[in-house]
């Protein structure tokens, strides 16, 4: 992970990320992949550089949303921050009566 700092992760995330660190996570922060080979990857890290071996890499990349793009081909957009809301409930039967 490229910052000091996790950013923009869930709390619950949190959690479980200090709770597997140690045992069977290990958490290497300031770190940017520089080469990746089938078996290993080069991270370039603030001390240097350093091998790791991998089974797999998952490659999360950000983007921006084509949102102006949607909306002139006439999609409508919402933006939700944080939590997204819940759809209405449905009336249950005893409550109709």
């Amino acid at each position: 992970y490229r910052g000091d700092r996790f950013a923009r992760v869930a709390p619950a995330n949190v959690r479980r990320l200090e709770e597997l660190r140690g045992s069977s996570l290990e958490v290497i922060l300031q770190s940017e992949a520089r080469r990746i080979e089938k078996e290993r990857v080069l991270l370039k890290l603030f001390s240097g550089e350093r091998w790791i071996p991998n089974d797999h890499v998952f490659i999360l990349i950000g983007g921006d949303l084509p949102t102006s793009f949607l909306e002139k081909i006439g999609v409508a957009t919402t933006t939700y921050y944080g939590e997204p809301p819940r759809a209405p409930q449905a009336a249950s039967a005893s409550s109709r009566t």
